[in-house]
């Protein structure tokens, strides 16, 4: 008899503690993965980011090259009329 309730007491409290156990593993193994989802979503949201502000980058460096070209025909063009205008005088 008193073997028996043995018996059944650790059926109870031991198949209760295996699946504690196996539950906490399986939680473990998804909190895992979800983590790394997250740290790829967050790593190519960086990317992401990185990529559109080279791109600002190369578009105001674009921009400044043609600003400077402008300037410099800007310049010659003064430099041209200011001769101009001292050959005349």
């Amino acid at each position: 008899m008193l073997l028996e309730h043995f018996v059944i007491w650790f059926i109870v409290y031991g198949s209760r503690d295996v699946l504690g156990l196996l539950t906490f593993s399986r939680n473990r193994k998804n909190d895992i993965k979800s983590n790394v989802k997250n740290d790829a979503t967050e790593s190519a949201i960086i990317k992401t980011k990185l990529d559109n502000i080279g791109q600002f980058v190369d578009s105001i460096r674009i921009d400044f090259k043609a600003s400077d070209q402008r300037r410099t025909a800007l310049s010659e063009t003064v430099i041209r009329i200011d001769k101009a205008n001292h050959l005349k005088y």
